[in-house]
């Protein structure tokens, strides 16, 4: 008797995410499942696999993936596999008008069962990656532009009009 192979679910997931096939992507999900999207107000919401499916596929039309990398949960599901893309830059968008003490990162956090991922969770808390609040990452940026000469006052203002998912 062959061993049945299993599926890694996350490679999977985040190969289809690059390829932009939202169709691989669907069928890797439990119909029956839950996932985190953003509204238009950029609320964290729970829905089902469609319109997941139609969230994310809008959100791959404007964006090329050119990092994946693979940490753990641990916080909520601690041990679960988090998938980091473009260095935990998507599929989140900061809210423009946000508590500088959010998060810079956000991790896809994957709940599997069977050969389906049951629940996708932005997460926040990795095992291996560091993940600053903005107001740090705002910080260093000040720091870096008073190293070009720039006074506190003038790097101040070039870091406020850096767009916060870039920080």
């Amino acid at each position: 008797m062959t061993p049945t192979k299993t599926k890694n679910l996350a490679k999977e997931f985040a190969l289809a995410t690059k390829r932009k096939d939202i169709k691989v992507v669907g069928s890797l999900l439990s119909s029956k499942g839950s996932f985190h999207i953003q509204d238009e107000k950029f609320e964290i919401i729970e829905v089902g696999k469609q319109e997941f499916i139609t969230w994310y596929g809008a959100k791959l039309e404007s964006t090329t993936i050119t990092d994946i990398a693979y940490d753990q949960c641990l916080f909520c599901s601690i041990g679960n596999t988090v998938i980091l893309l473009n260095k935990g830059k998507f599929p989140r968008t900061i809210k423009p008008d946000s508590d500088l003490s959010e998060q810079s990162k956000v991790g896809l956090m994957l709940e599997t069962k069977g050969q389906r991922i049951e629940h996708i969770k932005f997460c926040h808390t990795f095992l291996k990656t560091e993940n600053k609040p903005i107001y740090e990452c705002f910080g260093e940026k000040v720091k870096e532009f008073k190293a070009q000469g720039f006074s506190t006052e003038d790097a101040i203002k070039k870091v406020k009009t850096i767009n916060l998912n870039d920080l």
